[in-house]
């Protein structure tokens, strides 16, 4: 945190292998994609079941389409919702071989919610989040640390903060 002339802070990723990233990423992917859209089936590992797809759109993206999640910032209780249906989805169809827990947060984030900024919101020690600008260094202010520069950079061409502005 220490730092001249402003405290450093750095959001904590999960930690997915690559192969939990790629299946994170595809199926973020296909939960703001429209349903009809099913470039994100390609994107899947090698090995998946065939009906995974078919399942994950009725009992995931199904159900945050009927909590309005793509069209919205969603509620917490929403997010709730559909990560125990999204839990019991990544149980079935991806077992053992996967860290569900850390998924689950990471899917949600970038599939619904607001992606790489997500763990930051989440942050209970954060009173204050300032974007002052693209292609600068987000702030925060934080509860034990005072003002922080992250290491958080909106871009002039991120689609990610221009879909969160949409909602």
């Amino acid at each position: 945190y220490e730092g001249f002339p402003y405290n450093e802070y750095e959001p904590i990723a999960p930690a997915l292998n690559e192969n939990a990233k790629k299946l994170a990423d595809a199926l973020a992917k296909g939960l703001y994609q429209s349903a009809s859209n099913d470039e994100w089936v390609k994107e899947l590992p090698q090995g998946m079941s065939k009906n995974l797809e078919n399942a994950f759109l009725y009992r995931v993206k199904g159900l945050g389409e009927m909590h309005e999640m793509t069209d919205k910032i969603p509620t917490p209780e929403d997010m709730e919702t559909v990560g125990n249906a999204l839990r019991e989805f990544l149980q079935e169809y991806a077992g053992d071989a996967y860290p569900v827990e850390e998924m689950i947060p990471y899917i949600l984030d970038y599939g619904f919610g607001y992606a790489y900024l997500g763990n930051t919101m989440r942050d209970p020690d954060l009173e204050e989040i300032m974007v002052n600008g693209l292609s600068r260094k987000v702030f925060v202010y934080h509860h034990a640390h005072g003002m922080c520069r992250t290491t958080i950079e909106i871009s002039e061409h991120d689609s990610t903060i221009m879909r969160i502005i949409s909602k």
